[in-house]
């Protein structure tokens, strides 16, 4: 689970091409929120109407879904704060080498 960083997406299925991965039910709901009224703008009843059924969606998605505050997960947001600046990585070798330092950290 990640925020939608296209270049901790990228280093993920580049090294763990097996592992699934999904946004964040709080970064899917900003999305649904800045989508709805980019989509509808001035029409603030309807963007209500969109936002809600959307945030249910999202709800009811998410409750099968595991949420973690694991070493790993708190360690995605540490790492995270670090890249932010970078546009991704530019190459493979270049996201291989920041995955390997992040499992790194992360695992026992």
């Amino acid at each position: 689970m990640h925020d939608g960083d296209s270049a901790i997406a990228a280093a993920v299925a580049i090294a763990l091409p097996w592992a699934h991965q999904r946004r964040c039910l709080w970064h899917q709901l900003q999305s649904l929120i800045r989508d709805a009224r980019e989509r509808y703008p001035g029409q603030e009843e309807r963007q209500r109407e969109v936002i809600q059924r959307g945030k249910a969606y999202l709800e009811a998605s998410s409750r099968e879904a595991r949420r973690t505050t694991s070493p790993l997960g708190r360690a995605i947001k540490e790492y995270r704060r670090r890249t932010r600046s970078m546009d991704g990585f530019g190459s493979l070798k270049g996201a291989g080498n920041f995955l390997r330092a992040w499992l790194v950290k992360c695992l026992p």
